[in-house]
């Protein structure tokens, strides 16, 4: 994955120039923010010293495109094109997942449908509760 993105780094620094920073921003969520997000799901579960390379060449692409130097905050770059850091992302994407497991499980594919069990389904706690007021 880190392979496409480097190929692209030399692309947007060659064209940075000569292109509008909105065509820039275009191009970043055409061709590497779909590397970025593709089984974030899976592969951000892991320490965060295994993305961090990842994580260096993202910011790097990312200051490319807005050619700005490399003092600038790394926030104040997510923040310009309104995305999120790769440890951020996972999360956010991964509660748009159980989000949807909740309320549209019908938009997930068959094999997620039985992904996560509803706590009302393991526990008995209300049932318990009920007993132990009755006994009083």
């Amino acid at each position: 994955m880190s392979i496409k993105i480097v190929k692209f780094t030399s692309i947007f620094y060659k064209i940075r120039t000569n292109l509008k920073n909105e065509v820039l921003k275009i191009l970043y969520f055409a061709f590497v923010y779909p590397h970025l997000l593709y089984s974030i799901e899976i592969y951000g579960n892991t320490y965060h010293s295994y993305l961090s390379k990842l994580e260096v060449l993202n910011n790097k692409t990312l200051r490319i495109l807005q050619n700005v130097s490399r003092t600038t905050h790394v926030i104040d770059l997510y923040k310009c094109y309104n995305t999120l850091p790769l440890h951020l992302l996972h999360n956010y994407q991964i509660l748009l997942l159980v989000h949807k497991f909740v309320h549209y499980p019908e938009k997930l594919p068959s094999v997620f449908r039985s992904y996560f069990a509803h706590n009302k389904y393991i526990h008995n706690h209300k049932i318990i509760l009920e007993k132990a007021i009755i006994c009083i």
